[in-house]
């Protein structure tokens, strides 16, 4: 006779992390001075000047340590301001993934990268956030990008960062604490939350014993937590003349 111990993981649902991610780089690019690079300094602008000169900046987030198969719960990118000029009322900022490489320590006005334009929001942005004139130095703001985060860690859109464009029309500069600053919680973050997709799977019972040319039917209960697929079971470590089969062999759902 076999006695036959089957070993299942116990029940289990899917974790949830928080991952803060502090920006790798940042810089911006001013019109006015179309061949200077900011990379180095503490701060990047945005906005509008009130010669009408355009300020962009442009940040990027490493991802790794999230992997693809992930479930986004939310991801906030987070702000400080340092200072601003030449709001009579407010500016509203846009944020736009950005679809070139690019160099913190080389960018300029003239070889910014470009931006991709295809988000969900007006002018193919991803977000927009306002900054009013009454906001004083320390405010740190706080912007969704979940869905862009998604297609990063997805694989759907290349990484390459996102840019701060101003509100053509709207006369303004915003200037934000950079990765370079001393301080580290004004510097530019993303704080992401999300969830591993588990599978668990249970047998009833689990021990049996099996006569030599006798067979025994069991009950296989597969439990997915935030888990949407295909499941296909299998066994190991069965003697030598055993055999199985599953009824039925695979399924889907979640």
């Amino acid at each position: 006779s076999l006695i036959a111990p089957f070993l299942v993981a116990p029940s289990a649902e899917a974790a949830t992390y928080v991952k803060t991610i502090y920006a790798s780089k940042d810089t911006f690019a001013f019109e006015g001075y179309p061949n200077n690079n900011y990379g180095g300094w503490s701060m990047f602008y945005a906005g509008i000047h009130q010669n009408g000169y355009r300020y962009r900046a442009y940040i990027y987030f490493p991802l790794s340590g999230i992997p693809s198969n992930a479930i986004i719960v939310s991801a906030y990118l987070k702000l400080t301001l340092k200072t601003k000029y030449y709001l009579t009322t407010q500016q509203r900022l846009w944020v736009m993934a950005v679809k070139d490489p690019w160099s913190e320590s080389t960018l300029t006005w003239n070889n910014q990268p470009s931006r991709s334009y295809d988000g969900p929001g007006s002018y193919g942005s991803y977000a927009n956030f306002i900054v009013q004139s009454s906001d004083t130095a320390g405010k740190t703001y706080t912007i969704s990008l979940k869905t862009l985060v998604e297609k990063w860690v997805s694989g759907a859109k290349a990484n390459r960062g996102i840019a701060l464009l101003g509100t053509s029309g709207l006369t303004g500069v915003v200037v934000f604490y950079s990765s370079e600053e001393a301080t580290k919680n004004y510097r530019p973050k993303l704080v992401v939350t999300y969830k591993v997709p588990l599978i668990h799977v249970s047998v009833t019972p689990s021990t049996v014993k099996v006569n030599q040319g006798g067979s025994v039917t069991l009950q296989v209960k597969v439990t997915p937590s935030d888990y949407t697929g295909s499941v296909t079971l299998g066994i190991s470590g069965l003697p030598s003349g055993a055999s199985y089969s599953f009824n039925p062999p695979s399924g889907s759902g979640s």
